[in-house]
């Protein structure tokens, strides 16, 4: 990764040509354009400028343009998920890529690693496709070397783009000066309106050749290291002046293939829904899905603040909204990450006490006896449900410690780390015992927290 902080003033009026931007002297700050009365107020804007994955004319060598498409290889694939893991933690507000295929799957699974931006939709732009190489597609670059006398190392980005369109006897190759004008003015456009719409981070996946461009015509540089597959220029807009500040950066995709190598542990931090009208009114939620009171929600606040320092590498709840409401406030609530979503698994819900869901809490406890186990309270509640619709023991700890082992195992094969999980009391009590091999019952209130850890292999539930 090379850390760059060369800059490069631009008009943002779209009559202003792009030759009447000129290299700043290292040494002086940057020109800009001055305010207009009445100009929208502009928030910085930071694109993650990202090039496609490995394809399979990548690895054989042939040089593939805007023209044709190719698909990722599986080492392209393995590469653009790290990357993802490597950005999960960044929200976006756009994304966009080329219309070509290539540049497409690889946002998608930039994108499907998300825990901030995963339902974004993917924005085709067509003047980001890659260089027109005309005539020559898809030859290997052997053959443009050894029969067109071309040149690939030593030459500048101009330089490259401008051979294929110099030589091509059909003339259909593009110039350098046509794909600056089409891929870096709509570059630019988008820069623009994100920055009039409140700003923020962009995902834009692009080629080799237009990033190389972006980035050397901010940079007034031509002779720039090529790119790699799946590499990142990190572009920010702000107060009208672009900056490249990080150059073929590789470190987000390192970074999350070095921790799969070597995961940590994983922290489940196992939460307790704040209270509901149910909780308030004395009675047993067990499926009943009621909303949070007022109460119920400055309670989650508090706990997220508590835990506020930890960065969750994911967050949990059922499907159901008291569950999903108080996941929402904790996380809105961290110092670390507030943006990150909330994902839904429906093998989370509270435990069905059938009969008893919504009953008031007295009858239901009278039944159980006291400090009742979460075994001792299905088995109570069976035994006086003449519906017979109180879930089974056995059937709810299957569910519910199935669903923490998935989320658990694919959290430690991206790397490990915290992670928030938001179910219903009984459901909390019952995972906690069962994981912990506990005899003895575990009283929980809402917003209560039992912290466990899973490394790799095994569960331990820690003291509360």
């Amino acid at each position: 990764m090379k850390r760059l902080f060369k800059t490069f003033s631009i008009f943002c009026l779209a009559c202003v040509l792009l030759s009447a931007c000129s290299q700043q002297p290292p040494d002086t700050a940057p020109v800009q354009e001055p305010v207009q009365d009445g100009a929208v107020e502009e928030a910085p804007v930071y694109v993650y400028l990202t090039r496609h994955g490995q394809t399979l004319t990548n690895q054989t060598g042939r040089f593939v343009s805007g023209r044709g498409n190719t698909p990722l290889t599986e080492e392209g694939r393995k590469v653009a998920y790290a990357v993802g893991l490597g950005l999960s933690g960044v929200k976006f507000e756009a994304a966009y890529a080329s219309t070509l295929g290539r540049t497409q799957e690889t946002a998608r699974i930039i994108l499907s690693q998300s825990q901030t931006s995963r339902d974004l939709e993917i924005i085709p732009v067509e003047d980001l496709k890659e260089v027109d190489g005309g005539s020559y597609e898809p030859m290997s670059y052997a053959e443009l070397m050894t029969d067109e006398g071309m040149q690939f190392s030593g030459v500048t980005t101009e330089e490259f783009t401008n051979q294929f369109h110099e030589k091509d006897p059909e003339g259909l190759a593009e110039s350098y000066e046509q794909m600056k004008d089409r891929a870096f003015e709509s570059f630019q456009r988008i820069c623009e309106e994100r920055a009039q719409n409140g700003g923020g981070n962009i995902l834009m996946v692009a080629h080799g050749g237009i990033n190389s461009m972006i980035a050397a015509e901010i940079m007034q540089e031509q002779e720039l290291e090529p790119l790699d597959n799946s590499s990142i220029v990190l572009i920010e807009y702000k107060d009208h002046t672009y900056t490249v500040l990080d150059f073929n950066d590789l470190s987000y995709a390192q970074k999350a293939q070095e921790k799969m190598e070597s995961p940590d542990p994983v922290e489940i931090y196992l939460t307790v829904h704040a209270e509901t009208a149910a909780d308030a009114a004395m009675r047993l939620n067990g499926q009943l899905d009621t909303a949070l009171t007022e109460n119920g929600q400055a309670q989650a606040a508090e706990l997220g603040k508590a835990l506020g320092n930890l960065e969750f590498a994911a967050v949990y709840a059922s499907d159901q909204f008291k569950d999903i409401h108080t996941a929402r406030i904790i996380v809105e609530n961290s110092a670390v990450n507030p943006d990150l979503m909330v994902n839904q698994n429906m093998d989370l819900r509270g435990v069905g006490c059938g009969y008893f869901d919504g009953e008031l809490r007295a009858v239901a406890d009278a039944l159980a006896g006291e400090e009742p186990t979460a075994h001792a309270r299905l088995a109570a509640y069976a035994a006086a449900d003449k519906t017979g619709m109180t879930e089974n023991y056995e059937s709810a700890r299957q569910r519910l410690t199935g669903a923490l082992q998935t989320i658990c195992e694919e959290t430690y094969s991206h790397g490990g780390g915290n992670v928030l999980v938001v179910s219903s009391e009984l459901a909390v009590q019952l995972l906690a015992e069962a994981l912990g091999s506990s005899e003895k019952a575990v009283a929980l209130k809402n917003a209560d927290v039992v912290h466990i850890t899973f490394d790799g292999d095994v569960f331990t539930v820690h003291p509360q």
